[in-house]
């Protein structure tokens, strides 16, 4: 049994005379190279001797999973997928089990001598995890270094093939995985494929030459690719692949009569997967494995006689039986019942040993007939064996339905504890003031008891009710040591809700208001899951239209507006070209597909952003050095500066080099391995020192853009040189989106802004080529710079590729929340910004937990469709790491104080003024001499925080611990920018 990883079926030649069905499209194939031409020819020389058909399948299409099935039979639930980065042993029954548990021992038809019976195996390591007890002797090799096409295959094929010479196995496997590799690094239609395919060919040629006689050869396809060369999903491409067989004496079916042939026939037309454990254990002479719901294909029995056919057939059924009733019997579903009392009926009407009737007869009233199937003739056993065949298939296709059993009341409760995360989440967060009736260590604490919870086995255990009493005592606890709290926050967020909802921007947040239920209605709908990306896009630019539209004249034609607004629609509309990406539900149009593969091709748009992003960090380190940096630091900010500046372009020229050199050439590959390690290890290096020595000595604000403009680096590489543009358009649309705000007038509330960064950095989740689809994750990226396995390394770098958006959005946002105008010493006030950074983050983290809600309430109601999907289990999937992001970012974001944002505690002293009734602003109250105390605090108290001095009518004022001159306070020598 030769497993090909990734042979989909259109890279195999299928002539459409000898094959009845094909599921891809042949005449007009996405493939448009060589095929694998030996299979159709041995056919078309060997009829008597070759089989050749399209095979299906399963969900989920990765490779642990399949090779799983193949030895099993066994349906797979979607949550398996996991098994292919860490696998364990399979402990179901397998074909593996059968034949190292043969209950007699074999002898040579010939000698009469006893036959030694082995397990051989050559190729993926994943094997090894699975199986490994099983062989007697096994060649398991690393397959996770996707850019490798050859030194595993070459291993491989030279250990197959000495064990094919030695001939001293009863079944020998191997698994070839150079198919799949080529995929992931070029897709499905490159040079690479045709060569693999060229190679695997002639291997092929060479193995039927040396088999003998009484040797069964299999070849067949885990699964397929897509046209970009993933896979994991459920489109056509990845489902269909091929099974091929062949065996020098011929295979008995084929040399039965045309009579009996034509009504066999019909059986090819549903061969999958699945039925890889009954053809093997029947050409073995096993039992077929317990959990199998696989059907022998007749065209597979080696065995001479029609009538030992017929009896497989029947086995199989009682097989199928004592698998339901073993189930039913731990399940007790409602279905039980009546499936089994049908299985029976269907087994007794096939059935001709009268002893294996009794228990027939107990679920059909005592009534049975006995048919004897040594009086029936070829013709009548050969319809006999297709009707057992399609009944077998249907029961599979039920099956698929039926067979997993949910826990209603441990889903009901993980439903419960998401809805009192999205309340605590709303009534304790979404409030201006940072602690209300919890802290973040309490919001922490709670969280790891929902986790206990959700995931305790038994509901009714001493883990999970300790975890229940824990959480109801600090709920009881909170809300007795803050009793005003508790009452005060709810009520102050229906008075922000209802101030929002009146003014200027009442239509701005009506509208924010609906896109928070649009994108909570879009987990339900399966019109707009797949094509959010398009979604997202037109709510983005209707939002920005109504909070430019209530603007006066003047306001909505200032420049810095209208640039902003042109350069918003120019990224998004770069970024949509960049998308390599396409829909489930529809394809462009020819003349803006082709565009769009002209544009991603050109080398001009994988360099020039690289020049492009040293402008826009030169950009943001000047505004945050010359605008936002703290007092400590104003004395080395060109040195900063130009430091950083440095150090960035030493970084890009690496990334370009990495870019200029050739995967496909072996050194200029590990040039290009070695330039990208550099790249990261210096970044990471680089962000080490920032939070370990700087931490302490700068704003959160300056320490999370630094921090973000750190990690752009990596991010560039690992999203590859073709998504280098899009990388660089998330950073400039929602700088773009921050100064359209800045400039404006009337102002959007908190909830809109938070509404448009959401829907922003989930744009450019899409726009970076990803959907909430397994076969969109973009693995093979991950091995640049570090192509060795590592789980936990590569783990890392698949994560920051696909959710590069959510990273760089996050670390943003204290950066995109500081909307103020620059101002002098003499004039910055102490009060909060617009949109303060940590009360930012608090409004994406709600509407992220609320869509997550959402997400699992769909998978409440869609339960039976999560073990076989093609969108809501992935889509669940990707909600529930969307929501862990910005959940396990709260202790990120929550831990440091409010104050901390956007000044540095402990290095800052303040003037506090004694409260006022007038409305002088600090400039004119200071022009009859200082009224103010100096008072130095090295910390703010959490008890009187600055936003409470302000309501209190006192004035807060930034002041360095020297005083200025009153000379250089009358010429503006306080300018942040000028000293």
């Amino acid at each position: 049994m030769l497993l090909v990883d990734a042979l989909r079926e259109d890279f195999v030649e299928m002539d459409d005379n000898s094959i009845q069905k094909t599921y891809l499209d042949h005449n007009n194939p996405d493939y448009k190279r060589r095929k694998l031409s030996l299979f159709s020819n041995m056919l078309k020389e060997q009829p008597k001797n070759t089989i050749l058909y399209p095979c299906k399948s399963e969900m989920p299409t990765v490779t642990a999973v399949r090779v799983q099935s193949t030895m099993t039979g066994a349906l797979n639930s979607y949550i398996e997928l996991k098994d292919n980065f860490q696998s364990s042993m399979v402990q179901e029954d397998s074909i593996l089990f059968q034949l190292n548990n043969r209950g007699y021992t074999r002898k040579n038809a010939t000698t009469g001598n006893p036959i030694n019976e082995y397990i051989v195996f050559a190729g993926d390591f994943i094997w090894k995890d699975l199986f490994f007890p099983y062989f007697n002797r096994s060649y398991p090799h690393s397959s996770f270094n996707v850019n490798d096409l050859d030194s595993h295959d070459s291993a491989t094929l030279l250990e197959f093939m000495q064990e094919v010479d030695a001939a001293n196995y009863t079944l020998l496997l191997g698994h070839l995985i150079g198919i799949d590799h080529a995929g992931h690094s070029w897709g499905a239609n490159n040079a690479q494929i045709e060569r693999k395919i060229r190679e695997i060919e002639s291997v092929i040629a060479k193995i039927i030459e040396k088999i003998d006689d009484d040797t069964v050869l299999m070849v067949y396809g885990d699964h397929g690719m897509t046209n970009g060369g993933n896979h994991g999903g459920q489109t056509q491409e990845e489902l269909r692949t091929v099974l091929f067989g062949y065996s020098k004496k011929g295979f008995p079916i084929k040399k039965a009569s045309r009579e009996v042939q034509t009504i066999l026939d019909k059986t090819t037309r549903l061969l999958k997967q699945l039925d890889l454990p009954s053809i093997a254990t029947a050409i073995l002479d096993l039992p077929i494995p317990f959990s199998s719901v696989g059907v022998l294909n007749p065209y597979f029995y080696m065995q001479q006689d029609l009538q030992g056919l017929y009896t497989r057939m029947v086995k199989q059924i009682r097989q199928l039986i004592s698998y339901v009733e073993t189930y039913c019997g731990e399940s007790h579903d409602y279905w039980c019942k009546e499936k089994i009392k049908h299985l029976y009926k269907r087994y007794e009407e096939y059935s001709s040993d009268p002893r294996t009737l009794k228990d027939s007869k107990k679920h059909n009233g005592g009534k049975t007939k006995i048919i004897n199937s040594e009086q029936m003739t070829e013709v009548q056993l050969a319809e006999g064996i297709a009707q057992m065949h399609k009944f077998l298939n249907h029961e599979y296709e039920s099956f698929q339905q039926l067979w997993i059993s949910f826990d209603d009341n441990k889903i009901l409760l993980s439903l419960c504890l998401i809805l009192i995360c999205v309340i605590e989440v709303a009534v304790n967060f979404l409030s201006a003031k940072y602690i209300q009736l919890v802290s973040s260590r309490n919001f922490a604490l709670r969280l790891s008891l929902y986790i206990i919870l959700a995931c305790s086995i038994q509901l009714y255990s001493t883990l999970s009710l300790c975890a229940l009493g824990t959480v109801a005592v600090s709920y009881i606890l909170r809300l007795i040591i803050r009793r005003k709290g508790s009452l005060d926050a709810p009520i102050t967020q229906v008075r922000h809700l209802l101030r929002w909802t009146l003014g200027p921007t009442a239509l701005p947040t009506f509208f924010a208001l609906f896109c928070i239920i649009l994108s909570c209605y879009n987990v339900f709908a399966d019109s707009t899951m797949q094509e959010f990306d398009q979604v997202s896009e037109m709510v983005l630019l209707a939002l920005l239209f109504l909070i430019w539209s209530v603007q006066t004249k003047k306001a909505r034609y200032r420049p810095m507006v209208i640039q902003s607004l042109i350069l918003i629609t120019v990224c998004m509309r770069l970024a949509y070209f960049y998308d390599k990406e396409q829909s489930m539900n529809f394809s462009a149009d020819q003349p803006i597909k082709k565009l769009k593969e002209i544009m991603q091709e050109s080398p001009v748009s994988q360099y020039l952003p690289l020049a492009l992003y040293l402008g826009v960090e030169a950009y943001i380190l000047q505004d945050l050095y010359y605008n936002h940096t703290t007092f400590s630091r104003l004395k080395r900010h060109k040195l900063g500066l130009f430091v950083r500046a440095t150090i960035s372009l030493i970084l890009v020229s690496l990334i370009a080099y990495t870019w200029s050199q050739s995967p496909e050439e072996a050194e200029s590959n590990s040039r290009r391995n070695a330039s990208a390690k550099i790249v990261y290890l210096t970044s990471f290096a680089l962000l080490a020192f920032e939070l370990a020595y700087k931490s302490s000595k700068q704003t959160i604000l300056e320490l999370f853009t630094k921090s973000a403009l750190i990690m752009m680096k990596p991010i560039f590489i690992v999203n590859g040189q073709q998504q280098t543009i899009s990388v660089l358009v998330i950073i400039v649309n929602l700088i773009a989106i921050k100064l359209f705000i800045q400039h404006l007038k009337y102002k959007p509330n908190i909830l809109t802004y938070s509404v448009l960064l959401y829907y922003t950095i989930q744009l450019y989740f899409y726009r970076t080529s990803h959907r909430e689809r397994i076969n969109s994750i973009q693995f093979a990226k991950a091995f640049l710079g570090f192509p060795q396995y590592n789980y936990y390394l590569h783990g890392f770098l698949v994560s920051l590729n696909t959710f590069s958006a959510h990273f760089i959005g996050f670390m943003l946002i204290p950066y995109l929340g500081n909307i103020q105008k620059p101002k002098t010493v003499r004039q910055q006030s102490v009060k909060e910004p617009l949109y303060h950074g940590q009360i930012l983050f608090k409004y994406l983290v709600f509407q992220s937990v609320l869509v997550f809600f959402c997400s699992a309430i769909n998978s409440y109601l869609q339960k039976e469709n999560l073990l076989f999907p093609e969108r809501f289990a992935p889509k669940t999937i990707f909600d529930t790491f969307f929501a862990l992001i910005h959940i396990c970012s709260t202790v990120v974001f929550f831990w440091p104080h409010a104050a901390s944002y956007y000044k540095v505690t402990g290095h800052i002293s303040y003037m506090v003024s004694e409260p006022s009734h007038s409305h002088e602003s600090p400039s004119d109250a200071n022009k009859d001499g200082p009224k103010n105390e100096i008072a130095t605090y090295p910390e703010i108290s959490e008890e009187r925080s600055p936003n409470e001095y302000a309501q209190g009518g006192g004035e807060f004022y930034y002041s360095e611990t020297r005083d200025q001159s009153e000379d250089d306070q009358s010429n503006g020598v306080g300018d942040l920018k000028h000293r």
